[in-house]
This record gives structure tokens, C-alpha cells and sequence, in this order.
């Protein structure tokens, strides 16, 4: 179980990493007129024991079968948002940076679901890491951050309210976002186009 001691500890570590990493990445892309977003999220009680209790059942274990070593892989969220994919690369390059000065936590896995999507319904740098500074945390919980555009942090919200509310699996429901998830990788492009075109211009 996570307890509350848990819980507030995570919410010093997420605000402390958050104005960092909000800070270092403005500071090295502000030059090229980068207008970032930072977001976070501490994981709820609810929403840890929905994932456990899938991955359980994925696992062909009980839904109430709770094992106090779960580990929650994604408890703190981090999402850099940017206005797009052109500057996408930059920004994960940097990340790598801030995570090797930090220190507090340990890269365990990276990948670009922008040159390798993982699903049509998912574009994201997406990076996995652990708390490497506190022994008891390092067990229990883990962090991730994302680095994606406007229009898909826009997607990702969107998709993931449906997910809660149990309906994105509907066929007219999935087909739809399939859809809306096609359109907005070409707007994407478009947009990186815009972009492209005003630095050559000199705007």
C-alpha cells in the first residue's frame, strides 16, 4: 500500500522538480522563442489501485489480490509540452541533461513514440525513471515524463477522460479517435511547417 507518508513526500519531490526542470529547459530554449508547458500529477489513491487492479487481471491474478511490493511505475507525471514536433528532439536532449544534473532520479527506460508510435492513439517522448535518492520510494513508486505538442497533450486529454468513463473501447467510439488521432499528427506537421517557414523568413 502507499501510505500517507508516501503521498507527502511526493508532492515536496514533484513541486521541487517541477520548477527545476521548468527553469532549466526555459532557460536553453528561450533563445529560440520556445513557449513551453510543465504539468505534473501525483497519482491518486483511486487511479493506483484502477491500475493495479488491471494489471492484476491482465496477469490472470484476482482483482483483490494485493501484493505490497506493487510497484506504481508512473505515481509522479511530468509532461513537457511544446508548440511542435520540430522542437521535440531539442527538449528531449535537455531533459536527458536535467536528469543526469539532478540526481534525485535515475533514468530506466527511454523511447520516441513520435519515430516509433507504440499505438495510433499515442505520440510521446516518453521516459521512465526512479527515485534513486530514497531507498523507500525507489520500492514503491516510480516517475514518468512525457515531452509531446499542444495538439497532443489536447489528444491525451481527451482520450483519457473517455478511458475513465469506460467508453473509448466502444467500436463507434474507438474508430472516432483513431480518426481525430490521424487528423491531428497531420496538424502537427502543418504546424512544425508554419513554424519552419517564419525562422527562414526571419520572423
Amino acid at each position: 500500500m502507499i501510505d500517507r507518508e508516501v503521498y507527502l513526500r511526493l508532492e515536496h519531490i514533484e513541486s521541487e522538480c517541477v520548477a527545476s526542470l521548468k527553469h532549466y529547459l526555459s532557460s536553453r530554449l528561450a533563445q529560440e522563442g520556445v513557449a513551453l508547458i510543465v504539468q505534473s500529477r501525483i497519482k491518486s489513491p483511486a487511479s493506483v489501485e484502477h491500475k493495479l487492479r488491471n494489471r492484476r487481471l491482465m496477469r490472470g491474478h484476482p482483482a483483490g489480490d494485493k501484493s505490497p511490493s506493487e510497484f506504481v511505475n508512473d505515481f509522479l507525471g511530468i509532461r513537457v509540452v511544446l508548440p511542435h514536433v520540430g522542437q521535440l528532439e531539442k527538449a528531449a536532449e535537455l531533459l536527458m541533461e536535467w536528469i543526469a544534473q539532478n540526481k534525485r532520479l535515475g533514468l530506466i527506460s527511454a523511447a520516441n513514440y513520435f519515430g516509433k508510435p507504440a499505438s495510433e492513439l499515442y505520440r510521446s517522448y516518453h521516459l521512465d525513471l526512479r527515485f534513486d535518492l530514497d531507498a523507500e520510494l525507489c520500492d514503491k513508486v516510480g516517475a514518468e515524463i512525457q515531452v509531446t505538442t499542444y495538439l497532443q497533450n489536447f489528444f491525451n486529454e481527451i482520450s483519457h477522460q473517455l478511458s475513465y468513463r469506460q467508453i473509448a473501447d466502444r467500436p463507434g467510439v474507438a474508430s472516432l479517435l483513431t480518426r481525430v488521432a490521424s487528423d491531428l499528427r497531420h496538424l502537427d506537421d502543418d504546424v512544425a511547417a508554419l513554424f519552419n517557414h517564419s525562422t527562414k523568413e526571419g520572423y
